[in-house]
């Protein structure tokens, strides 16, 4: 048992105007732990007469004591305004019938809800497939409560078609074999495809940022200019040519030392961007080769 006040031990949110099932569900679980349900499973008795037994005396008190109660925790467990709505009834089952009625046109609205999510519903590619696939199995058995029953067979193909390119093997081989898969079969070959592709992504993700053992990196910065040698992102023992440093829209034919003597004041850097002198003369490029280690060559230009 739940307590001398079982009141006390239930967290049912109050029957509202869109809560109608799961409340329905939360009262009817209550009910029956607290064997309070023989009042919505057995008709009211007759009235005892001198006549009765012990047997029938037994159950006329059980049942009134069951459907007195019954009431008390429906009646406990509503929102006021909806409770002032329906008809005052003697037998908590008359009362659980008066409130269905209520709700009864509301299930054509949830019914065409279900009917849009189930024919809508898209794997993004991102979540798990069998809660995906679980999720629509869900809605489905929504559907079939409702009267709208949704067997295993549509069940498949509306799954198989709401799944991303990546399965597109899964539905060519489905739609080629004469055999049908349960929608059980269906999510366990989902999730055997679902290893397999995050599988071959970790193996690719390390192809690209491993390079001889050591995480690929981009070009090097120094200022605001970019120095790119190999792929791995390494510039040590590199031969380093004038047009390196800048995109290749702003390269220029390097100066000659005849150039240089013609008009010196149109001489560019193109490590430091000034005017005046060529790189392989810059103080700062000279830094930097110092910096990184790498020996400046004779024939750094």
């Amino acid at each position: 048992m739940l307590g001398a006040n079982p009141l006390n031990f239930t967290n049912i949110q109050k029957l509202n105007g869109s809560n109608y099932k799961k409340w329905k569900q939360e009262i009817d679980i209550l009910l029956g732990l607290l064997e309070y349900d023989v009042a919505l499973r057995e008709e009211k008795p007759a009235d005892l007469t001198a006549e009765s037994t012990e047997a029938e005396k037994s159950f006329f008190a059980n049942w009134e004591k069951t459907n007195r109660l019954s009431l008390l925790i429906i009646q406990n467990a509503m929102e006021e305004h909806v409770r002032g709505g329906i008809k005052k009834c003697d037998t908590a089952k008359e009362f659980l019938a008066a409130i269905s009625e209520k709700y009864q046109k509301s299930q054509k609205v949830e019914t065409g809800n279900f009917l849009s999510t189930f024919t809508t519903m898209k794997h993004d590619g991102t979540g798990s497939v069998r809660e995906h696939l679980l999720k629509m199995v869900d809605v489905a058995n929504k559907l079939t409560s409702l009267q709208i029953p949704i067997n295993d067979e549509f069940i498949v193909h509306m799954a198989l078609n709401s799944l991303t390119p990546e399965y597109e093997q899964i539905k060519v081989s489905y739609h080629t074999q004469k055999d049908k898969w349960s929608v059980n079969e269906l999510i366990s070959i989902c999730c055997e495809q679902e290893d397999r592709l995050k599988k071959g992504k970790a193996v690719a993700v390390n192809l690209v940022d491993t390079v001889n053992g050591k995480k690929a990196g981009g070009p090097k910065k120094y200022g605001n200019q970019k120095f790119g040698g190999s792929k791995g992102g390494s510039t040590s023992g590199k031969k380093f040519s004038n047009d390196s440093a800048v995109p290749a829209k702003n390269a220029q034919i390097p100066p000659t030392s005849e150039n240089l003597k013609v008009n010196k004041k149109i001489v560019k850097c193109y490590f430091c961007q000034k005017s005046g002198h060529v790189r392989k003369d810059c103080e700062g490029f000279k830094a930097w080769l110092v910096k990184k280690g790498i020996q400046k060559g004779k024939d750094a230009k």
